[in-house]
């Protein structure tokens, strides 16, 4: 348990592990956008009501655009630190990381749906345990195939 009182998770973030290639970094921000952007997808899948896109999600779509904003900043040419809380995003690219957004979120919604059985068998397996690691995962998607 954390100092919240919540249990953590032990996770890696594609972009942190990307180092300091710039291609590389867009690519972990554009992977750890959708993973965000994946559960409320996917919570919006399995109750099919709009408003439940929203549902518990905000801190997952607030991700989401902070990759995005990170992404444009990248995309700009300019560096932006990892440890920063703040982005100081100019117009041209708030425009940008919107539709960066947009793009990742379609793609999200898209990979939602043709993983949809693997999602819940995943889902199944986390009720049942406290931890899954790779090769879980691994055995349940070929479960799946």
């Amino acid at each position: 348990m954390d100092e919240m009182g919540m249990a953590g998770a032990v996770t890696s973030s594609a972009s942190y592990l990307a180092g300091d290639n710039v291609q590389a970094r867009i690519l972990g921000l554009e992977i750890d956008a959708k993973i965000a952007l994946a559960g409320p997808h996917s919570n919006l899948r399995l109750r099919a009501r709009a408003r439940d896109f929203f549902m518990g999600a905000g801190l997952d779509i607030e991700l989401a655009r902070a990759a995005c904003g990170q992404i444009s900043i990248l995309l700009a040419g300019r560096d932006v630190s990892r440890d920063s809380l703040e982005l100081d995003l100019t117009d041209d690219d708030a425009k940008v990381a919107n539709e960066v957004l947009n793009r990742l979120d379609m793609e999200t919604k898209q990979l939602v749906e043709t993983n949809w059985p693997v999602i819940q068998l995943v889902a199944s397996e986390l009720a049942n345990r406290d931890l899954l690691v790779q090769t879980d995962l691994d055995e349940i998607i070929l479960k799946a195939d």
